[in-house]
């Protein structure tokens, strides 16, 4: 009996042997298909969003007068703007100045004492001689798809020049147009690190695509701006 037992034994442990190279083979397979699934997803929504985004920015001086110029914020050093954030601003005032756009809303994170976009983007508005009463702030436009959900909705702007580093714009443009605003996107010259950004583009884009699509809203409600 023990003669057997023991055969049973080697016998259960040659299965076993002849098992887990084909279960690695299968669970490899598996990771692989879920890697080509997910990188035909990346790429077929950002052709998408690059695709429909690139159409609508301005190339050539604008021309025609709009209500809204927005601002999304791009960082800030205490009142100091990011190189970024200040070439936006910078065109933003320069559109105001123009009489091209009636008014500035700038959306970005204002909600932290120690880090204040909105704070510091108002201050260099203020600074450029652009009145208080022509400047609107939303403190919590923590990203893009904040920002430009809350102007569309909280603030009820249907047409806008959206002034940002073009690599940004497609995907700013494509949720403009996705929420029903009508927005032209007028573009900053190059910054310091556009290479990077631009691949941090890559995800965003695809990210921002699913949160339209299931209809996520920040907060998780919909409340008043002010």
């Amino acid at each position: 009996m023990a003669l057997q037992s023991g055969s049973r034994d080697r016998r259960g442990r040659k299965g076993s042997g002849k098992l887990a190279p084909l279960l690695a083979g299968v669970t490899l397979q598996y990771v692989v298909s879920l890697a080509l699934i997910a990188c035909f997803i990346v790429l077929a929504t950002n052709l998408w969003v690059v695709a429909v985004g690139e159409r609508r920015i301005l190339f050539t001086p604008p021309t025609e007068p709009r209500e809204y110029v927005i601002v999304l914020g791009a960082g800030v050093h205490g009142q100091e703007l990011s190189g970024a954030l200040r070439a936006r601003m910078t065109l933003a005032v320069e559109l105001y100045r123009k009489q091209l756009a009636r008014n500035i809303l700038l959306s970005g994170d204002g909600t932290d004492p120690w880090y204040n976009e909105t704070v510091a983007m108002k201050r260099f508005a203020l600074m450029n001689d652009v009145p208080a009463s022509r400047i609107f702030s939303d403190a919590k436009g923590y990203s893009t798809y904040d920002s430009v959900l809350r102007a569309r909705e909280m603030f009820g702007v249907e047409k806008a020049y959206i002034v940002s580093q073009k690599f940004h714009l497609s995907r700013v443009l494509w949720l403009a147009n996705a929420v029903g605003m009508e927005a032209i996107g007028v573009p900053t010259g190059a910054v310091d690190g556009e290479l990077y950004y631009s691949m941090r583009e890559i995800p965003a884009r695809t990210k921002d695509f699913f949160l339209h699509v299931l209809d996520y809203f920040p907060q998780g409600r919909r409340e008043a701006p002010f």
